[in-house]
């Protein structure tokens, strides 16, 4: 019986076991295996304020944000307290997904960071807790856990203090 690709079904029973039954068998490449010069496929960006003292937490946060958004801290809060935040990234060529915690603060990415930015991406994300308030052209738009949110950065924005004093992880 020959069936529609055309191969024998009784033919296979020749075939070598040390290679697949295909039409066109795949041989092992040695060039591909045990290569120990290439590095893992996925290597994590890792940023975080936690081993530093208290009162350098907030400004080395600022400083990693500097390119993207100018950070501050909420009324009432202190950079002698402390700012917890943890971020960790994955490079996928034209997509950088990040994960990170951090404390709320408030941020701004005005027209004067515009002119001096090459940076005209989209950020998207989701909050995993806490919430984020972002006003964009006089509209203000509010995202809580399990909501997606999206953010031009070719376009000034300002996320106003939150109210809440729950982190935003996302």
């Amino acid at each position: 019986m020959v069936t529609e690709s055309g191969d024998d079904p009784a033919a296979g029973k020749e075939w070598p076991a040390h290679l697949e039954r295909r039409r066109w068998p795949r041989e092992p490449s040695p060039q591909k295996e045990h290569r120990v010069d290439v590095p893992p496929a996925l290597v994590p960006l890792r940023f975080s304020t936690r081993d530093l003292p208290p009162k350098e937490q907030f400004q080395s946060w600022r400083s990693h944000m500097a390119p993207l958004v100018d950070v501050h801290l909420q009324n009432g809060q202190s950079e002698d307290d402390g700012f917890l935040a943890e971020q960790t990234g994955w490079h996928l060529g034209d997509i950088l997904i990040v994960q990170q915690r951090v404390q709320a603060c408030s941020y701004i990415r005005d027209q004067a960071m515009l002119r001096s930015s090459p940076i005209d991406h989209w950020n998207v994300g989701v909050l995993r807790s806490g919430r984020a308030w972002t006003e964009a052209n006089r509209h203000v738009t509010e995202t809580g856990p399990g909501e997606i949110f999206f953010r031009s950065l070719g376009y000034p924005y300002r996320g106003p203090p939150c109210s809440s004093s729950y982190p935003m992880n996302y």
